[in-house]
């Protein structure tokens, strides 16, 4: 019935309504509602309900989540005259709709951009929304994600240090991700940059803390770091820690937890802040939560609990438009068919060899460390000993630092004299 007669009025009507509810909910103090109901009321550019609106994106997080934040950015934007603020706008809008794991909205929007008014700070932030978008594209390449932010970080450490935190904490994901293929960039660069961040513009908010546990213990090790990554893990699990500080920072703190041998640690920080990005809709977040998830296991031989993480991802990814290479390369697991018992020939499979070419360096060394963990259950503990010796550790954020000197350890004790 309510359908019925909002499809009847005319468009005049229509506004008139909204303005009478406008008036309504400043009466009952809802400023949000207000809002919303009086950008619905406006015809044309008005730059202070748009102004209005931008306030209230953050609201509308509360409310119905990043996409509901990307709607009221984008009709801010709708509102506003043309220039900076607009552009402003609308690339706020491509930030919320990339953590909404919009992907091609996103990328539309930052094509519709006017670059020449920006600032440093919107060229950065420019930046980070671009080398999130980077995978989405064909032919982008993983390995070339992390010198690409950390320059972003580097512009905006100055003039927006909340932003450049975000985009060296990005820096170790996409470190993570890219594993040994890694190009022109190394955690302990990251970390250095993250320390002189986190110096110039010291906090005791959580993405500090994370950012300072994790460059302490790539910097100084194990026990400097141990009491920072405790502080931020317990931190991490505060009900009163903002979401969007939650979701910033559980990669870098988990993976830190992770680091120091503690995987239950991790575990705990990735269970909340999966809790936070459902319950905002944040779906990028999520999908690198599961990706996280699935690699800690398969590192810890949990080869079943791998798949069954990344089986659960693969509608997520679906939504956000990952090219089909991406995806299937994303969300197989390494090894799995002979962890299961079948034999695991010595050559990459083709999903490895694509993972190679587009820089995906966790695969390639996660299928290396599932071989180590198949050769010993088999018994296999020369092989396992050769195949571990295969896997590149130098850099202490790398997948291969984690786990592998215990495997050479297991297997060097296992294996025949002489050998």
């Amino acid at each position: 019935m309510r359908s019925a007669i909002h499809n009847s009025a005319s468009s005049h009507d229509i506004r008139g309504v909204h303005g009478h509810l406008a008036e309504a909910a400043e009466r009952r103090g809802d400023t949000y509602r207000r809002v919303l109901h009086r950008a619905a009321a406006t015809i044309g550019p008005d730059d202070e309900v748009a102004g209005e609106l931008e306030k209230a994106a953050d609201l509308a997080t509360r409310h119905g989540g990043y996409p509901a934040r990307t709607e009221i950015l984008l009709r801010a934007a709708a509102l506003s005259s043309a220039g900076t603020d607009k552009n402003l706008r609308l690339l706020a809008a491509a930030e919320s709709a990339v953590a909404a794991g919009s992907g091609a909205q996103a990328g539309a929007l930052l094509r519709a951009l006017r670059l020449q008014g920006f600032d440093d700070v919107a060229r950065g932030r420019f930046l980070l929304v671009q080398g999130e978008l980077d995978i989405l594209v064909p032919g982008a390449g993983f390995a070339d994600r992390a010198p690409q932010l950390l320059a972003a970080a580097r512009i905006l450490r100055t003039a927006a240090p909340a932003r450049a935190k975000q985009a060296v904490g990005m820096v170790f994901w996409a470190l993570v991700q890219a594993d040994d293929l890694v190009k022109q960039t190394s955690s302990q660069e990251a970390a250095a940059e993250a320390r002189l961040i986190c110096q110039l513009h010291p906090g005791t908010d959580l993405p500090t803390r994370g950012l300072n546990a994790l460059s302490t213990l790539i910097l100084d090790g194990h026990a400097a770091a141990a009491p920072l990554v405790r502080s931020a893990v317990q931190e991490s699990a505060a009900p009163q820690t903002p979401v969007e500080d939650v979701l910033q920072s559980c990669m870098h703190i988990a993976y830190a937890a992770f680091l120091l041998r503690e995987p239950v640690a991790a575990a705990a920080v990735l269970a909340r802040a999966e809790r936070t990005a459902l319950n905002s809709g944040a779906v990028l977040p999520r999908c690198r939560i599961g990706l996280l998830r699935a690699h800690f296991d398969t590192l810890q031989g949990k080869i079943r609990e791998a798949s069954e993480q990344l089986n659960d991802l693969a509608e997520l990814m679906s939504s956000m438009g990952l090219p089909d290479p991406y995806a299937r390369m994303v969300l197989s697991t390494p090894a799995l068919s002979g962890w299961l018992g079948s034999e695991v020939v010595a050559r990459e499979d083709a999903l490895t060899a694509d993972a190679r070419a587009a820089g995906y360096g966790i695969r390639v060394t996660s299928r290396r460390i599932g071989t180590v963990l198949l050769r010993e259950a088999q018994g296999r503990y020369v092989e396992a000993w050769d195949a571990a010796q295969h896997i590149g550790y130098g850099d202490p954020l790398f997948s291969g630092a984690l786990f592998v000197p215990d495997l050479l350890e297991s297997a060097a004790r296992r294996r025949p004299a002489g050998r």
